[in-house]
């Protein structure tokens, strides 16, 4: 396999939102380009003709107002990134206000190979792709439009289920959003997302833009500039208070829903759920009612389906009206887990008939940040396209080692669980040195019980010690690891590497996801990391995944038995089945988490006495 590379060629250059930002330099190759700001529009901009022509990684520093000095921070750009994530022959990247709008002309390709596709990821030994930078390749974004009027809530459901807080359109004032106007996340780069303000009074020019827009979308051939998904918003209406459903601007919107949006798919979102549950308490408290939860939800689905879904079906003239009332009240989270997987399930639907096998609903799940069973059934899927079925069916890979091959499945699933991960932690040599360590552990004793003091917490529950470093159980050294540098075999003891391989790494991510996600952390940092690590590996959860591994009789292997569901089985089944180590996980506090540190710290000291931290037996 010849290696290849693409020739990225930048003909423009623009700064968004730079604020007090003077001017830019463009480093390519040794050579520097100014970026200065334009008398007619006062954006930081500059054109290259000929086009600017990059295959290896440049930068661009900026210089800020009364600092006559160039930013010590250089701004990194691959190539490669560049040309996976284009859309419009655009590239943007979000660096704190400022956006970053690179313009390309189409790319040039060296090779000897004619062949169009990216260059695999370099390995070791030879050349091996993930899957996922196929997948990226042909989506780099889940493009979702959100119509609703300014204060139904929209802000706070694109938030929640998308992990961000940071959101917005580059050019107009808040609440102002153009539909026109993309708007991307620094901390979530696998969304794009598209905002219409509804059709208030006095703006009869926004329907007529909104159906245009939606009309382009619908039609372009390129999968990943079509809409993938719609959701349209609405504030559940409280009758007790004299609330409307809806302006007159979306009835008409809505007879005409057919026809402007076709079959993409499309969720009737009705926000700020807690309104009205809340009001349905308070009226069953006074009234003396006893009532337990589902029945408050019951009956607000009762209410909906009388005040609202009765009139869209009439406006529409649809029966099916697939809708969902959310809250992002942490009392409601269940809410936008409904609503994630109704979004999910009507993509795949639709895209998967559209085209078969489709990169749309992968994206779909990699972008979302609320349902963690997603990311791990999506994980199984992107695995079986390629790796795993070649794994487990015992083919040859010549050449390569098992390192190279657990490379590529480590970064699939890295990327399907889609962290904020700036300093890519989760994709570094030392995390994947621990993940291959904790695969010598099929080799222990597995009737060796775990002592209930060797855990991440004290048997009294005390929690850890905010700021206190945690040191990992294993090195990741390369001595410990030699058998990831052989070259792989077809034999069932490979095979089982890979299968504790896959688990304990889904386990662990499984782990970052409830101490980060689901708690509005952010920033991925060691610390969290390594805390998962320990978690696991200290669990009950672990040996018992280990003996079923390791007891998984030869004949399994290459006996004509599907070992793909096998691996499925173990996957599927989450870390919280072990109770003991829910527990320790959930008493985990953010400010435990806080602050950082390096993946190894010396052995010893006070801090190592205090952290009640096995080895491992």
């Amino acid at each position: 396999m010849s290696e290849s590379s693409q020739v990225l060629r930048i003909s423009r250059i623009e700064l968004q939102n730079a604020g007090k930002v003077e001017s830019a330099q463009l480093t390519i190759g040794g050579s520097q380009y100014e970026v200065q700001k334009q008398r007619d529009s006062n954006i930081p901009s500059a054109e290259f003709s000929p086009p600017l022509e990059a295959q290896e990684p440049f930068y661009l520093s900026l210089r800020k107002k009364w600092v006559w000095e160039w930013s010590g921070k250089k701004i990194s750009f691959d190539p490669r990134e560049v040309l996976s994530k284009l859309e419009d022959h655009q590239f943007r990247k979000v660096q704190g206000n400022v956006t970053i709008v690179l313009d390309i002309t189409p790319p040039t390709q060296l090779s000897d190979d004619p062949a169009t596709s990216p260059a695999p990821i370099v390995t070791q030994s030879g050349l091996l792709m993930p899957s996922t930078e196929e997948i990226l390749r042909q989506c780099p974004r889940f493009r979702i439009l959100v119509i609703g009027k300014t204060g139904v809530g929209k802000t706070s459901l694109i938030n929640s289920t998308f992990g961000i807080d940071d959101a917005r359109p580059e050019h107009d004032k808040r609440g102002k959003a153009k539909i026109e106007t993309p708007l991307y996340s620094k901390l979530n780069d696998l969304f794009v997302l598209h905002d219409s303000q509804g059709f208030e009074p006095g703006e009869n020019n926004n329907l007529s833009n909104v159906k245009e827009f939606i009309e382009r979308r619908k039609t372009h051939e390129d999968v990943k500039e079509q809409l993938h998904a719609v959701w349209l918003s609405f504030q559940a209406p409280l009758e007790t208070l004299g609330q409307r459903l809806m302006e007159a601007g979306m009835e008409e919107f809505l007879r005409d829903k057919s026809k402007i949006l076709g079959d993409i798919p499309t969720i009737f979102v009705f926000t700020k759920y807690d309104t009205l549950a809340e009001d349905i308490e308070r009226r069953w408290i006074l009234s003396k009612r006893k009532y337990s939860e589902e029945d408050i939800g019951l009956e607000a689905d009762q209410y909906l389906k009388r005040h609202c879904i009765q009139r869209i079906q009439n406006l529409t003239n649809q029966k099916n009206i697939p809708y969902i009332a959310v809250s992002s009240k942490a009392r409601y989270a269940g809410t936008l887990k409904g609503l994630t997987e109704l979004t999910h399930q009507k993509v795949s639907e639709y895209f998967v008939q559209r085209h078969g096998i489709s990169p749309v609903p992968t994206v779909t799940v990699m972008a979302q940040r609320v349902v963690p069973w997603l990311n791990i059934e999506e994980s199984i899927n992107v695995g079986k396209r390629k790796y795993w079925r070649a794994v487990f069916a015992g083919a040859h890979f010549s050449g390569y080692t098992i390192e190279d091959c657990l490379d590529v499945i480590h970064t699939d699933i890295a990327k399907v669980w889609n962290f904020y991960d700036p300093s890519g932690f989760l994709l570094c040599g030392k995390f994947r040195g621990f993940m291959m360590r904790m695969v010598d552990t099929l080799n222990e004793n597995p009737t060796k019980a775990i002592a209930r003091s060797n855990t991440l917490l004290p048997e009294s529950g005390i929690a850890l010690v905010a700021m206190l470093p945690i040191t990992l159980p294993f090195s990741a050294g390369a001595a410990v690891i030699k058998w990831a540098h052989a070259t792989y075999e077809r034999i069932p003891e490979v095979q089982r590497k890979f299968m504790a391989y896959i688990t304990d790494l889904t386990h662990v991510m499984d782990i970052i996801f409830t101490l980060t996600v689901s708690r509005n952390e952010k920033k991925l940092a060691i610390r969290i990391i390594k805390a998962a690590i320990v978690l696991y590996q200290t669990s009950q959860r672990r040996r018992d995944v280990h003996i079923k591994i390791k007891e998984l009789p030869i004949e399994r292997f290459f006996g004509g038995c599907d070992i793909n569901a096998e691996m499925e089985s173990i996957v599927k089944s989450r870390y919280t089945t072990d109770d003991d180590l829910k527990d320790k996980v959930e008493k985990i506090t953010s400010a435990e988490l806080e602050g950082d540190e390096d993946w190894e710290l010396p052995h010893g000291g006070d801090f190592a006495k205090r952290l009640p931290i096995p080895p491992i037996p």
